[in-house]
């Protein structure tokens, strides 16, 4: 049983990856898959590489090929320009995304390899592909160095925060003299919605492209906001007491 359950999350990853809209094969790869890399707790000897190594893979004719590289590199060089990258297009190690920095680290040192530079190609959408360099390259598409789910998370997360700080500032912000018929409060409560709805907004772009984290956006966004408006209330309650001060030493 535990075998046909592992052929059919396999079945269902391989649908998933053609990309066939099967919805019982998408159910069961989401369920199922996944949710962070298992490290190895130490290199990979060659008995476990002969586990790993497709059927049709002759160690004989890959150490073959492992003499001649150096040679064939020598007289048919390859370059930026034969994979269709160049200078411009590489992502910086400061750049990436940490958590696709620390899965490069990792499996750079499992297999034995210098960890290889990584350049934006358009064509590739979310894949990864290795550029067959004298040193090897990464190349990226666009998307493959995004975070979709994590700044998903972040944006629906961000929802529920923001509803809750800007009940928070609307109770700061509700309080006015009864004799001073103003609308500054209301335009303020207008203007603090759009600047935050956009900052949340913004976050979810960052936390896509790696440029922030999701617990760092979250606690400076939606922190600095909470501060705000438990301020803003404090302020209101402070204001009041100091009003009616005079009031009581006078009676």
């Amino acid at each position: 049983t535990h075998g046909r359950h592992d052929a059919a999350f396999l079945a269902a990853s391989a649908l998933v990856a053609l990309g066939h809209d099967v919805p019982e094969a998408e159910a069961m790869y989401q369920r199922y898959r996944p949710r962070f890399v298992v490290r190895a707790q130490r290199s990979l000897p060659g008995e476990l590489w002969a586990l790993v190594r497709h059927p049709d893979d002759a160690p004989d004719i890959g150490a073959l090929m492992e003499l001649l590289a150096p040679a064939v590199h020598e007289l048919m060089p390859m370059t930026l320009a034969d994979l269709d990258v160049d200078d411009t297009t590489r992502v910086e190690d400061e750049e990436l995304p940490d958590s696709f920095r620390r899965l490069r680290t990792y499996l750079s040192g499992l297999i034995g390899v210098p960890e290889p530079a990584v350049f934006i190609h358009p064509d590739f959408g979310s894949q990864l592909h290795v550029g067959a360099m004298a040193e090897p390259v990464l190349l990226a598409g666009d998307d493959a160095l995004a975070c979709p789910e994590r700044a998903e998370l972040a944006w629906r997360l961000g929802l529920a925060l923001g509803a809750t700080n800007l009940a928070l500032l609307g109770i700061g912000l509700s309080a006015a003299h009864p004799r001073r018929a103003t609308n500054w409060n209301l335009l303020f409560a207008l203007l603090s919605f759009i600047v935050y709805y956009n900052l949340i907004n913004v976050s979810q772009a960052w936390i896509a492209g790696g440029r922030v984290g999701m617990g760092a956006s979250l606690l400076a966004l939606h922190g600095t906001a909470l501060a705000l408006a438990l301020a803003l209330i404090a302020w209101r309650d402070h204001a009041t007491v100091w009003r009616l001060l005079p009031r009581r030493r006078a009676g």
